[in-house]
Order: C-alpha cells, then structure tokens, then sequence
C-alpha cells in the first residue's frame, strides 16, 4: 500500500515523479478491485480512498502541464480595431 501524498507533496513534485506515482496508485487501485471483488479485502473505502489520491494526482498533472503551457505560449497580438470603430473615427 502505498503512501497517501499531501497536496503540498504532490504540488512538489517533478512531472516524472508525479507520473511514476500515477503510473503506481492505478496498480493499487487494481489490486483493491481485484481484492474486494474476490472477496480478500473487506475494507472498500481503501479503493475509494485510492481513487480520490489518483484524482488528486492527476489534478496536480493537469495544472503542471498548464503552468509549462502558458510559459511556452508567445504574447498576445495587439488587438485589431473592429470595422465599426474605424468607421467611427473615420467619420470625426
């Protein structure tokens, strides 16, 4: 089982590192759905708590990769005035 991460902790880590725990928590998540529908495992907030961490995680992911895609996106273009302005100021 593994360990459940904060957000801090989560919030912390490298993109590899997140992935790698991702890539780790839907293994458990498989092991608890296999236990509880054999029957071995009885607590079944395990697998509700696991699902709630892989959310958590990909919550993380998702703002990571938003964070790199904003540092890497040019600057706005200035703003073309609309035909209705230019007609406007035409007519001063």
């Amino acid at each position: 089982m593994t360990k459940i991460l904060t957000m801090v902790e989560l919030l912390n880590m490298q993109e590899s590192d997140l992935l790698r725990e991702i890539d780790e928590q839907r293994h458990v998540i498989a092991r608890l759905h296999h236990g509880i529908g054999g029957g071995s495992e009885k607590n079944t907030h395990l697998l509700n708590d696991a699902k709630r961490q892989l959310a958590r995680m990909f919550t993380v992911l998702s703002s990571l990769r938003m964070q790199a895609s904003r540092s890497t996106m040019p600057a706005p273009a200035a703003k073309k005035p609309d035909v209705a302005e230019t007609k406007a100021a035409s007519r001063r």
